[in-house]
């Protein structure tokens, strides 16, 4: 197992994770279930767990398939760009997650205010994952670069 392996392998949990975080996030703060925003929190944190081997993967992915024909290099040096990002705001969610966990013990107050944010914070954690995921993609598919020819 290569570093484009573990890459691949580990990619599609911080998109689909923080989503489902999110959405149990939701249903824990407008249903006002605290052990539905623990259990975001908890996949908050596990989500900033796998984004490391994602990111740190990054670099022998490319090394890879740097020289395959049809990679955009374009979209290598964007991914890298948006994976800093999402990184960086991934494990922000990830630590806020451990904070909300203690404050939320403490203090039910805490604890919403703790999910409120987080729900905002995830939200764009999210976002930027999705788009990293996206340019990701364009890297070797030129059909979702809308580059493909087609046979007629």
């Amino acid at each position: 197992m290569n570093a484009t392996h573990i890459h691949l392998l580990f990619n599609h949990v911080p998109v689909l994770g923080s989503i489902f975080g999110l959405i149990i996030l939701a249903f824990g703060l407008f249903g006002a279930k605290r052990v539905l925003r623990r259990t975001s929190y908890y996949i908050f944190i596990i989500v900033a767990l796998f984004t490391l081997p994602v990111y740190f993967s990054g670099e022998g992915a490319e090394e890879v398939v740097e020289d395959i024909a049809g990679v955009s290099h374009t979209y290598i040096e964007e991914h890298e760009d948006l994976g800093n990002i999402s990184l960086y705001l991934t494990l922000l969610t990830g630590v806020i997650s451990v904070v909300a966990l203690v404050a939320g013990a403490k203090s039910q107050k805490k604890g919403k205010l703790y999910a409120k944010i987080l729900l905002v914070l995830g939200l764009i954690s999210f976002t930027t994952i999705a788009i990293t995921a996206g340019h990701g993609g364009k890297i070797r598919h030129s059909e979702i670069r809308g580059e493909a020819e087609h046979a007629h």
